[in-house]
């Protein structure tokens, strides 16, 4: 068994007993690519956890300034936003839009007022179907 074992060191003995000095830069040279490698791996997942957060922020924001923009604007410009968002949503369908601050009620088709009515708010619960 020990003859076995010193038969297959020997090229590895003569390796570094004659070629000893590029053996050892060999070595120096896989281990500084091991280092360079992780070290760019390392940057990478920085770089694309910083863009993951800052893409979550920025759509965070989104939706922020959009809740922001609805509540600074005029209770006409809502109801106006409000009947464009609807007349988009079901073209040739009738629909129901009701107006707390005007306390008015419009049933509508394509744009045109079928019925219109005067309407008893209270609460300012929203009920979608």
């Amino acid at each position: 068994m020990k003859a076995w074992a010193a038969r297959r060191s020997q090229p590895v003995v003569r390796f570094f007993g004659h070629g000893g000095h590029v053996a050892w830069w060999l070595i120096g040279l896989g281990l500084l690519a091991t280092a360079l490698s992780s070290a760019l791996f390392a940057a990478t997942a920085s770089a694309r956890l910083r863009r993951d957060v800052t893409r979550m922020v920025f759509d965070d924001n989104q939706d922020v300034l959009e809740a922001a923009k609805w509540g600074a604007s005029t209770a006409s410009e809502r109801l106006e936003r409000t009947r464009e968002d609807a007349e988009a949503a079901a073209p040739g369908r009738p629909y129901l839009v009701i107006s707390i601050e005007e306390r008015r009620l419009w049933y509508k088709q394509d744009g045109r007022v079928l019925y219109e009515a005067p309407v008893a708010t209270g609460s300012g619960k929203t009920l979608v179907k």
